[in-house]
């Protein structure tokens, strides 16, 4: 019988017992070593899974999870990362999947699905969860481990990653618990970050595998091991990135990208090219939102329209406005006609999560806003307007919205999937300028021209490749 998620959807996730570690070679290598090889009289082995997208480290960190759980009565498992709404989508919801048809909940586990959420088995051990979003790290200091398993180590920058120095203090203080592992599975990213400097700088490195000083140990692996793939997935990633992306997250390298300006794809000559652009009647306009208006900083706004057939994005005009209202930047749109056209398209509203939190300004959200002006809006025909507001609850990581741009601008395959109209000239100083904070680690450095801009744009561009050709998109109404 095939596992079932909390909402009673089949998964894909085999459950604690029927998983065959085997199957992808790395996966019996970390479990034999972790279980056989390690000394751990010497202390807390230290382990990082450093993989490509869909290569299965969070099945393989949940099933160690649950055997250590399992082994030993009155063991301690913290699982964590940046966001705890992330971690319980993805390792948290893995470990329920996995748990599930082996055993019995509410005989041999409970589960707390609370915020933070836990689990907690008859024998005494323990699963919970922690998050440092806040960078209130002190936090941790109160925990006693003997594990801890941390997703997506290279989400965190410079500051964030103080989490390390605090959580590595904790393992390790279950003196009656003989394995002590703090285990970690991320993407690859710069030979810079911290992750790298921790777990592989001047490690030495045997196939799929590198040590370093005998407690650190790193395990390679890349898309292409997991034959549970489908067969359009890999040629599905390599549309979607940049050619260095790709290496990335397919094939699992860390490499510099060479520059500091993020959207490192785009050229002036390329994609800034259409003059007087027109809305195709057969597409829905699509606006997006930025809503940092700190001091210097405007209220950005785009409209532009995507084709999902052709997987392609026409940008056609823009709207900032220092110190805006979110009504000024509605009516900066609805003097420009697009409210009024005389096909009357379908208008879909995407942008910063962000706001959906109350407006400082206002007792309303910034798209509790917009919701009322179009709901409203009575057009000169007298037709109403048709639209839809499909904002995600959370933004997405920055790497990802950046990572995804830079493919639409130009895929590995040297596809071009964008084009700008050159009345948006605070688009095209966006896509020139945005670069990272310097000495921040991976954070936009918001004084550079044309940043918001940029920011709204990709808040579109991610929602469309994530989302525009899903039925099951998650619109909010608001």
């Amino acid at each position: 019988m095939a596992p079932k998620n909390k909402n009673n959807e089949i998964s894909s996730t085999p459950n604690f017992f029927s998983f065959n570690p085997k199957i992808i070679p790395y996966q019996y290598r970390v479990i034999y070593d972790t279980e056989k090889v390690y000394d751990y009289s010497l202390g807390v082995h230290y382990v990082m899974l450093s993989g490509s997208v869909g290569s299965a480290k969070s099945t393989l960190m949940a099933w160690i999870i649950i055997r250590h759980c399992t082994k030993f009565k009155g063991a301690r498992a913290l699982i964590a990362r940046k966001s705890l709404t992330d971690l319980k989508d993805t390792l948290f919801q893995k470990l329920l999947e996995m748990l599930t048809n082996a055993f019995k909940e509410g005989v041999d586990y409970t589960v707390n699905y609370s915020s933070p959420p836990s689990i907690r088995f008859k024998n005494g051990s323990e699963i919970i969860s922690r998050s440092w979003s806040d960078r209130k790290f002190t936090k941790f200091r109160s925990l006693e481990l003997s594990l801890i398993a941390v997703e997506e180590l290279t989400e965190n920058n410079t500051v964030d990653w103080k989490f390390f120095d605090e959580l590595i203090a904790r393992v390790g203080r279950l003196p009656h618990i003989q394995e002590n592992l703090f285990i970690s599975a991320t993407n690859p990213d710069d030979p810079s970050h911290s992750a790298y400097e921790v777990f592989i700088k001047d490690s030495v490195q045997k196939g799929f595998y590198a040590e370093k000083d005998k407690m650190y140990h790193v395990y390679y692996s890349r898309t292409e091991d997991n034959p549970f793939l489908p067969e359009w997935y890999i040629e599905q990633l390599k549309k979607k990135y940049d050619e260095k992306m790709v290496r990335r997250m397919l094939y699992g390298e860390w490499l510099y990208i060479g520059t500091d300006v993020i959207y490192y794809q785009y050229d002036r000559e390329l994609h800034f090219k259409l003059e007087n652009t027109k809305p195709r009647r057969d597409l829905p306009l699509r606006l997006s939102f930025d809503f940092n208006i700190a001091k210097g900083k405007p209220m950005s706004s785009c409209l532009f329209q995507y084709d999902p057939a052709r997987e392609y994005f026409t940008f056609i005009d823009e709207v900032a406005v220092e110190g805006a209202r979110t009504l000024d930047a509605l009516d900066e749109w609805q003097g420009k006609g697009y409210f009024d056209l005389p096909h009357n398209p379908e208008i879909i509203v995407h942008g910063d999560a962000s706001g959906r939190h109350n407006d400082s300004r206002s007792k309303l959200s910034d798209y509790d806003i917009i919701e009322d002006y179009l709901a409203n809006y009575l057009r000169k025909d007298g037709d109403s307007l048709d639209y839809s507001i499909e904002v995600p609850r959370s933004n997405p990581p920055l790497r990802t919205r950046h990572n995804i741009a830079n493919g639409v601008l130009k895929n590995s395959e040297g596809v071009i999937s964008l084009a700008i109209d050159k009345r948006c000239k605070i688009i095209d100083k966006g896509f020139s300028n945005t670069r990272l904070k310097e000495n921040a680690g991976y954070i936009e450095d918001q004084t550079t021209e044309g940043q918001d801009m940029s920011t709204a744009v990709t808040y579109g561009i991610w929602y469309c490749k994530e989302y525009g050709q899903d039925d099951d998109a998650p619109v909010q109404f608001y």
